[in-house]
């Protein structure tokens, strides 16, 4: 075989190798990046809920919420998708999207908190609603 030939197929080997792990590297990189995207919004959503914080925070409330249903989905719920939303609650049943990664089921957590938020405050007005915090 042709000298040049040989090195010729070495370099595309080569090539091919480069290529196809870059593909792989690249589309777990992804996933790492939006995880770590979840994470710093999760950390920046903790940061601004403790700025409310004050001195008087000595306080427990006990909520029971019987029958909970919690619904997570794949696919676009009727109801939600009227809304506009990834989620959504009732007084009995919380509704919300989800993934699967890596084998499980992903959620989008702040959306489940945010929906609980709805459930918490359904059973006790003592609980702000979530839509409202900014009203």
């Amino acid at each position: 075989m042709n000298r040049y030939l040989k090195i010729s197929i070495l370099h595309f080997a080569l090539a091919l190798f480069i290529v196809i792990l870059f593909c792989f590297l690249g589309c777990a990189s992804n996933n790492l990046i939006a995880l770590e995207d979840f994470n710093y919004a999760e950390n920046l959503a903790w940061k601004a809920f403790k700025t409310f914080e004050n001195e008087n925070q000595d306080f427990e409330k006990i909520i029971h919420v019987k029958d909970l249903t919690i619904v997570i989905s794949g696919k676009q719920d009727n109801v939600a998708k009227k809304l506009g939303a990834i989620g959504y609650a009732s007084k009995d049943k919380i509704w919300i999207r989800g993934i699967i990664l890596n084998g499980k089921i992903f959620l989008f957590y702040p959306g489940l908190g945010h929906e609980m938020g709805h459930i918490l405050n359904f059973y006790d007005n003592d609980v702000i609603n979530p839509d409202k915090i900014l009203k």
